[in-house]
């Protein structure tokens, strides 16, 4: 049960490595760092897209160095199983993905609001500026 464990991440990683290889030469993968859509596909394959060599070799090195921990290294058949990996590794993906836009829509969010509050404190308040034919209606 253990092999099958360690075949399963080794399978991981060797994906991984090969969409690496490969992510800038094929037009049918989707343009790198597109979970902006949202869509479900465009959350599995950034689980697979590194930004560089750095990127790859760091992720790689954590689940292969936790990965064993967590499920060849340990007393439970139950977390051997392949089912169970690959479960955690595309549910971890997607929840990544998750966290990762609901975050981008919470600092929008807050730089449309400072944006918002610094469009108001340049806005002139003389009495010149206001009314209707003031500079504020005039420069928009």
């Amino acid at each position: 049960m253990k092999d099958r464990a360690r075949r399963i991440l080794y399978g991981i990683v060797i994906m991984n490595l090969v969409v690496f290889a490969n992510q800038d030469r094929h037009q049918w993968f989707p343009p790198c760092f597109t979970i902006q859509d949202g869509s479900f596909t465009s959350m599995v394959f950034s689980m697979f897209y590194h930004a560089d060599e750095a990127h790859l070799i760091m992720n790689m090195f954590a689940l292969l160095r936790y990965g064993s921990d967590v499920f060849i290294n340990t007393s439970s058949s139950k977390w051997q199983s392949p089912k169970t990996i690959m479960s955690i590794y595309f549910l971890s993906g997607v929840s990544g993905s998750c966290g990762v836009l609901a975050l981008s829509h919470l600092y929008q969010m807050q730089w449309d609001r400072r944006l918002q509050a610094s469009r108001a404190a340049a806005s002139c308040t003389h009495w010149l500026c206001g009314g209707p034919l003031g500079l504020n209606k005039l420069l928009g």
